[in-house]
């Protein structure tokens, strides 16, 4: 019988990367308003595969990207493996993230309908994005491959309309 992967805040996850790399992200909290999701912030750091280093470092690293996924798929994938845990700072802020009604009309290049929240907080609608929210997260519940592929290139290959 497989082992069921039981996932807490503060859980480090290692991601092989393309060139004999390796990522981390953790697992910082789950956001009641996206679909009950986790949300996890990616380090930007990239290691040699053959690297060990220290997760207290790890997760003082600059912060790629934060996303919505669900960890035990990846796992299940073979996209990323649990090694460990370090305690979440105190009084963690949630991240903030943008979503536009208009994900999923390829139609529309260009959205003047976003809204924006705070994981855990209610969906404020926008119009067109401005100021800080432009730099937001996408945030939308990922599928699994898409973390590999953002570590491994900075962004993402799916569609979701531009803001300007």
């Amino acid at each position: 019988m497989a082992k069921r992967l039981t996932v807490k805040e503060g859980d480090i996850f290692e991601v092989p990367l393309e060139n004999n790399t390796k990522g981390y992200f953790q697992f910082i909290m789950l956001d009641l308003t996206q679909l009950n999701s986790e949300v996890i912030r990616v380090f930007k750091k990239r290691y040699e595969a053959n690297e060990s280093p220290d997760l207290e470092d790890v997760v003082k690293e600059e912060v790629q990207c934060y996303a919505h996924i669900v960890i035990k798929f990846g796992v299940k994938m073979n996209l990323w493996n649990k090694v460990g845990n370090v305690g979440l700072e105190p009084n963690i802020e949630a991240p903030y993230f943008r979503g536009s009604n208009d994900y999923g009309n390829s139609d529309i290049k260009v959205s003047k309908s976003w809204y924006v929240w705070r994981a855990n907080e209610d969906f404020v609608q926008v119009g067109e994005l401005k100021g800080e929210q432009v730099n937001y997260d996408i945030g939308s519940v990922l599928a699994t491959p898409e973390i590999p592929e953002i570590m491994n290139t900075g962004k993402s290959s799916y569609f979701y309309p531009a803001y300007k």
